[in-house]
């Protein structure tokens, strides 16, 4: 009985490492996906996107999806399973499903994954929509978070790097439509007034931090579309540690028709 117990016992592992082998092998060929770049165009092509979240409960760090096609409705739901083991994170997506009711235009189907807890490192993205698959990788850092993929026919990637906005930051966006000289002299002062009121001058690197884009020379990109030719608009990004009701302040005192101005900072707090 001690013998047959024993040889039991010695099958059952056996049966064990068999299946752990087996296991292994099928998360090695997921990681052996050859690279060869774009493969044939698909309608079910995503894109994906890292994005911050900013908000008075914390920062959260997000790993977005969208699809490439229109449906009837935006709130169309992009199914989505993510696994994560080791420096491994597989996400698989379905195909995109119906609202129950349609609240909005048409738009894209979405989705996305809660990245926070992430630690800083490099991951391997093994990549599946529909029945195709492909790899990428994902950089997370606490300046910044790198994103790439192998077949960009399939998974493209709608901002390979963003930067993340240092603690204490402010930024501010300013318009005058009216033309009033009063609304005008405001947003042209704009920047100089929040030096007054206790910010900073902050120097930051070019690129995309997912609430402003600074171009080459470290200034903040304005986008001018939407706004009449004769608009003035100004931005400005600055270092701020001081109540924000310092600012909001300041806004009450210079309102004037025509002029609108927002400053929001990294916290989730804003003046406006």
């Amino acid at each position: 009985m001690i013998f047959s117990s024993t040889l039991h016992r010695t099958a059952l592992a056996g049966l064990l490492a068999l299946s752990s082998l087996a296991a292994c092998k099928e998360d090695q060929d997921a990681l052996n996906i050859a690279c060869t770049g774009p493969g044939a165009t698909t309608p079910d092509k995503l894109f994906l996107s890292p994005q911050e979240e900013l908000s008075t409960s914390g920062r959260k760090l997000w790993l977005t999806a969208r699809t490439q096609a229109w449906f009837p409705c935006a709130n169309y739901r992009l199914p989505t399973t993510a696994t994560l083991s080791g420096s491994h994170l597989t996400l698989q997506y379905g195909q995109p499903q119906e609202p129950t009711m349609c609240l909005t235009a048409p738009g894209f189907a979405g989705a996305q994954e809660n990245i926070t807890s992430l630690a800083p490192g490099s991951y391997t993205l093994r990549l599946q929509v529909g029945t195709r698959k492909t790899t990428g990788t994902l950089l997370v850092q606490p300046d910044r978070v790198e994103l790439s993929t192998c077949d960009t026919n399939l998974v493209a990637v709608r901002h390979p790097l963003l930067r993340r906005v240092p603690v204490g930051t402010i930024w501010t966006r300013a318009s005058s439509t009216a033309g009033t000289a009063a609304a005008e002299a405001t947003v042209r002062s704009m920047r100089d007034s929040l030096l007054r009121l206790g910010a900073q001058p902050l120097a930051l690197l070019p690129g995309y931090y997912g609430q402003f884009t600074l171009d080459a020379s470290g200034n903040p990109v304005i986008d001018r579309s939407g706004y009449h030719p004769s608009a003035v608009l100004t931005s400005a990004v600055l270092a701020y540690s001081g109540p924000m009701a310092r600012l909001q302040a300041y806004l009450d005192r210079h309102r004037a028709n025509g002029l609108y101005v927002v400053i929001q900072a990294d916290n989730g707090q804003q003046a406006h």
